[in-house]
């Protein structure tokens, strides 16, 4: 006779997860992913502040260096003549016009002029034998606009081809200027001068870290008379 009886204890019970740990589970599962998320972002924002930082230097430090050779080459506009060099005419037009010095400023939010020179390439006239060629007068401008530091040479008079128009932006997020004018004794065995320098220093801010910043810095001779205000 075939047996049909069972014993219970020999069938086997299926266990499933309760809510209780699913729900466990699930916390340490957003917790970890949290955590790698968290960490994915400081690295990107670490990236993200090395690059500013890098950007933000070349382009400063570069503006900076033109305008420190741009300065350096302020001029009084001349004309050669049969005599020598004429440039009685230009004097009111040859000096290094500024805002103010020290001046600092924190507020970017409206344009303004900080400081305008001109540069010259020697004209020729009345020489005999020679044609004559025009005094070349180029204008050098730094200004606040738009919220950004920007350098531009502009053509005036004269030839447009010996020196080109140019205009470069040196700081796009400037969150501090410092500019003085400043007169350095320079001695040696014969006399004693007194030689002219522009100050300039930059503070760049990163709009996304504003804790984050850039600061760089030019010291840059010039031969011509300093005038604050005037035809700036």
């Amino acid at each position: 006779m075939f047996n049909f009886y069972r014993n219970p204890v020999s069938i086997k019970t299926k266990k499933a997860f309760t809510l209780i740990e699913v729900m466990i589970a699930s916390v340490i599962l957003v917790g970890f992913l949290y955590g790698v998320y968290e960490l994915f972002m400081s690295f990107r924002r670490v990236n993200d502040r090395g690059m500013w930082v890098s950007k933000t230097t070349n382009e400063v430090r570069n503006g900076l260096n033109l305008l420190r050779q741009e300065i350096s080459k302020a001029t009084v506009p001349t004309t050669i003549t049969q005599t020598g060099g004429d440039s009685s005419l230009y004097t009111s037009d040859s000096k290094l016009f500024f805002s103010g010095s020290p001046v600092t400023i924190t507020d970017f939010s409206a344009d303004a002029h900080l400081l305008k020179f001109f540069m010259g390439v020697p004209g020729r006239q009345g020489i005999v034998g020679e044609p004559d060629i025009p005094t070349t007068i180029m204008q050098g401008l730094l200004e606040i606009q738009g919220g950004q530091v920007i350098y531009t040479r502009s053509f005036v008079s004269g030839d447009s081809t010996k020196i080109p128009e140019i205009s470069q932006i040196i700081a796009r997020n400037p969150g501090k200027i410092d500019l003085e004018i400043v007169q350095i004794t320079d001695q040696n065995l014969l006399a004693v001068n007194l030689r002219n320098f522009v100050k300039l220093t930059i503070e760049s801010v990163a709009p996304k870290f504003p804790e984050t910043k850039v600061t760089e810095s030019i010291e840059a001779p010039f031969e011509v008379v300093p005038q604050q205000g005037g035809s700036l």
